[in-house]
């Protein structure tokens, strides 16, 4: 039986129904730790409760796991993934036309979905040729940040899924250029207002972009994607590019800093720091694929602790819901409804020692008993940093490919030690997305021969 009655259909007297408790925000303790805030009043309230904020606007948060599903999967009540608030930056930020964005919303979202299905494999193996032949450049030893050997990923990653004019020698300037918009992006989103230099930035990469295009140096697999998809609109190129761009940002802006932040976890963690070592250079009980397991599993420990995921709906049709308590709610049109599973992630039922790094909680006996999708101790959505159902970020298939990879080649080639102990990370500085350390990780490197 449905939980979700649409109220034209179905008409009950308002009486019958629960007043949705609200509550005012505290903002500041909200961003400091999110988990932390919303996890005791949610078991106060465990169906639903409205955040309210200063200015009068609500947000409808979701307590009641088990409808979860239904809120994810009902794209006639609650829309589809690509209409989510936190979805559409590629139109309020990347200035893509609406129209377009409209008629393609489907098509981006499930088109990069099942393009990284077909060439994540294949792409991490080229970004990683590409990361040995630059590290075959650095010097035998030496100390840096870990941004700088982050650049090793950032041009191999950037080349492969964008084509030649994403390379230091065509473009040298792109990370400056991310820089620049990555620094305003979150800012823009909480105000709902874009700042006109950014606007600049972004399209000065667009250009870019739409040179390479033109002179067929900008033939990634993300890029061809896009034409493929806008090659019947009026202006399928510029928009092509626009697109790649918003991919450029987002890939850069939560895959990179995944993939180095889930090495400063693993060289900062007793006892992780030699399990993945051991295993990438063939030894230890991770050994039989180079370690791709057990890295695989660090990277989901560090999204659980470090990643804000969530999902943002618009509710299209005013309709009832019945929660698991039997109690039945009125929601209105237009109402903004999130999920936030980050709560999930620190919740000791599920995740023991909820804030150790052990990567061996998503281990089983053997591979095929180890953890997949959402599904944690036999919980639904208790790790989600990907979201879930259909919401879920395109780039996964891709992501899960390409950080093992990258990772193999930094602790193949590289015997690596941070210089400190790894510091906290910071959670009130981004909106959502991957979180960063509360000052800058060293590392001292030296080649293996």
């Amino acid at each position: 039986m449905r939980r979700v009655n649409i109220l034209s259909t179905h008409v009950t007297a308002a009486s019958e129904f629960c007043v949705i408790p609200e509550i005012a925000v505290d903002n500041r303790a909200m961003m400091k730790d999110s988990a932390g805030y919303l996890a005791p009043i949610m078991k106060e309230h465990p169906d639903m409760f409205f955040l309210k904020q200063k200015n009068g606007t609500r947000e409808l948060i979701i307590s009641d796991r088990l409808i979860y599903e239904q809120i994810l999967s009902d794209e006639a009540v609650y829309g589809s993934p690509g209409e989510a608030e936190n979805m559409l930056i590629s139109q309020t930020i990347f200035n893509m036309p609406q129209d377009t964005m409209a008629k393609h919303l489907a098509n981006f979202s499930n088109g990069v979905k099942r393009k990284f299905q077909d060439v994540g494999g294949p792409a991490a193996a080229e970004i990683g040729r590409l990361m040995e032949e630059e590290l075959a450049r650095w010097p035998d030893e030496g100390e840096c940040s870990l941004d700088e050997l982050g650049d090793v990923v950032f041009w191999a990653m950037i080349e492969v899924l964008f084509g030649a004019v994403a390379t230091k020698r065509v473009t040298p300037n792109l990370p400056g250029e991310f820089e620049k918009i990555d620094g305003h992006i979150f800012k823009m989103l909480r105000s709902g207002k874009v700042d006109e230099q950014v606007r600049l930035d972004i399209n000065a990469v667009v250009d870019i972009f739409l040179k390479g295009i033109d002179a067929g140096m900008a033939n990634g697999p993300v890029v061809e994607l896009y034409r493929e998809i806008l090659k019947d609109e009026k202006n399928g190129k510029e928009d092509a590019a626009r697109m790649a761009v918003t991919a450029w940002w987002g890939g850069l802006g939560n895959t990179l800093p995944s993939t180095m932040h889930t090495l400063a976890y693993i060289l900062g963690t007793p006892g992780v720091t030699d399990t993945a070592i051991t295993a990438v250079r063939g030894e230890g009980e991770f050994a039989s694929d180079e370690g791709k397991r057990y890295l695989t599993a660090c990277l989901k420990e560090f999204l659980r602790l470090c990643v804000a995921g969530g999902a943002n709906r618009t509710v299209k049709k005013a309709h009832e819901i019945t929660c698991t308590s039997g109690r039945r709610y009125q929601i209105e049109k237009g109402t903004t409804l999130i999920i936030h599973f980050i709560t999930h992630h620190f919740d000791p039922e599920f995740h023991p020692e909820p804030h150790a790094f052990n990567p061996r909680r998503y281990l089983g006996a053997t591979p095929s008993e180890d953890q997949t999708g959402t599904l944690m101790n036999g919980v639904q959505y208790a790790w989600a940093p990907f979201s879930g159902g259909r919401h879920r970020c395109s780039g996964y298939a891709l992501v899960v490919e390409e950080v093992p990879a990258a990772l193999q080649v930094f602790m193949r080639k590289l015997d690596l030690q941070l210089t400190e102990t790894l510091p906290a990370f910071d959670w009130s500085a981004r909106g959502f997305g991957v979180k960063f350390p509360v000052k800058e990780v060293r590392i001292r490197y030296k080649k293996r021969a």
